[in-house]
């Protein structure tokens, strides 16, 4: 009889965090970076690249391009895409991470044309690709969609334009900025989005030679060059998986430093801690916390940079049912980032929800149980209320996991966690 096996992670808890993590690069500048790597010629050379599923899947994607890389012996990557060729990207390369589509932008650039399958990713939503289509075609390309794949073209080349986002979409200002870099005249972008990830982006491509500036708070400048040269660069911490082990230390009542980030990414954040309880102090790259006692439930909504992350929202929610008093936690981003809600219910979560409102009636008596991870943020929920509750609970489909957290189970336990990874087996169908 065939057997198939499936991965769980198995926490025991209670337990209480303390000690020091390292974070690791942003997953959410590696990844546009690395599609940036494709608008030069030259080699680019990139540090503290994240260890992720997500990044692996664009590097795949850059290899079938044809570009050439190289794991050197620091562990940063080098990039050649001197003999990069542009070929139609399909499912197989797409379906692993929305970020395929920002291979959009820098082959339209590049190549003048570009076919690419829908993305795929984490089910939190619609999510359309609307605004980086939209804002392309103002650039002057001409987009088609049909059975799920997006055919453009630019025979004549990308022109510079003014473009008005009707929402600061992360993803579309990356598109736009990566493909403004090499067309012809000047680009603005107006309500563009103003995330860190942004910001590094725009600092890899000026280092290539591009030429974008801020105008104001509103509004970001690209003017087109003829060509970008190579260059090295740093990825910043991400601040996601720093504010992720800061709100469990805060959940478990623990007192835990974070190093490699810079506070100021996480500024609402580490408000809200304080405003939970937490006794907060920062250098130029570490936050330290510790939460003396159970803390009180802050409620939160989410809004684009500077406000409170969407990728933190279903961790913060972990944290309020354990939380002194009610509280309520809403999305404004993802109208369907909420499966984590009847997996929390599971451990004893006291919850409402409506639409995209989740109400907590905070307790500190939940119960280890079985839970099914559905999205990358939504495994970190499962796992800061797992580290709270009694008795073991068992997170099922850690695939999540590893795209967005690096070595997360021994970073856990560095700092007091009892977790493990465990195999687990099932007849085959």
């Amino acid at each position: 009889m065939k057997m198939s096996s499936t991965k769980k992670l198995v926490i025991k808890g209670p337990t209480t965090l303390n000690g020091t993590v390292d974070i690791a690069g942003a997953k959410n500048s590696a990844l546009p970076i690395l599609a940036a790597s494709l608008l030069t010629q030259d080699k680019v050379i990139l540090r503290n690249i994240p260890k992720l599923s997500d990044i692996i899947s664009m590097l795949e994607s850059l290899c079938f391009l044809d570009c050439k890389i190289c794991l050197n012996d620091d562990e940063s990557i080098s990039i050649d895409s001197d003999q990069c060729k542009e070929k139609p990207i399909y499912e197989k390369l797409t379906e692993k991470t929305r970020a395929s589509i920002l291979l959009l932008g820098p082959l339209l650039a590049k190549f003048g044309e570009a076919t690419i399958a829908l993305p795929g990713g984490c089910k939190i939503g619609e999510r359309p690709i609307d605004y980086h289509i939209s804002s392309l075609k103002k650039l002057g390309a001409e987009i088609h969609i049909k059975n799920n794949i997006v055919h453009a073209s630019a025979p004549n080349g990308l022109k510079g334009n003014t473009i008005h986002l009707a929402k600061p979409s992360v993803g579309a200002t990356e598109n736009i900025i990566m493909a403004a870099s090499l067309a012809k005249g000047v680009t603005q972008v107006h309500n563009f989005a103003k995330e860190p990830e942004i910001h590094d982006l725009v600092d890899f491509l000026n280092k290539m030679g591009a030429k974008i500036k801020l105008l104001d708070d509103s509004c970001i400048e690209i003017t087109g060059v003829n060509a970008l040269h190579g260059c090295q660069h740093k990825i910043i911490g991400d601040r996601l998986e720093a504010g992720t082990y800061l709100i469990a230390a805060a959940a478990t009542r623990g007192s835990v430093t974070t190093t490699n980030v810079n506070p100021n990414h996480l500024t609402c954040v580490l408000d809200k801690l304080k405003e939970s309880g937490a006794n907060i102090t920062t250098t130029a790259n570490s936050i330290s916390l510790h939460m003396p006692n159970q803390p009180r439930a802050i409620s939160v909504t989410t809004m684009p940079f500077p406000g409170f992350p969407t990728d933190l929202q279903a961790q913060w929610l972990a944290f309020n049912i354990i939380a002194q008093g009610n509280s309520k936690v809403i999305d404004t981003i993802y109208e369907n980032r909420i499966s984590h809600v009847t997996e929390l219910e599971k451990l004893g979560a006291h919850l409402t929800l409506k639409q995209n409102e989740i109400s907590a009636d905070g307790s500190d008596l939940l119960q280890g149980s079985d839970v099914r991870a559905t999205d990358i943020r939504a495994s970190a929920s499962l796992i800061i209320a797992g580290l709270t509750a009694k008795g073991e609970t068992h997170i099922h489909n850690t695939s999540f996991i590893d795209r967005g957290y690096v070595s997360l189970e021994e970073k856990l336990r560095k700092i007091g966690a009892i977790i493990n990874r465990k195999r687990e087996y099932a007849k085959a169908s």
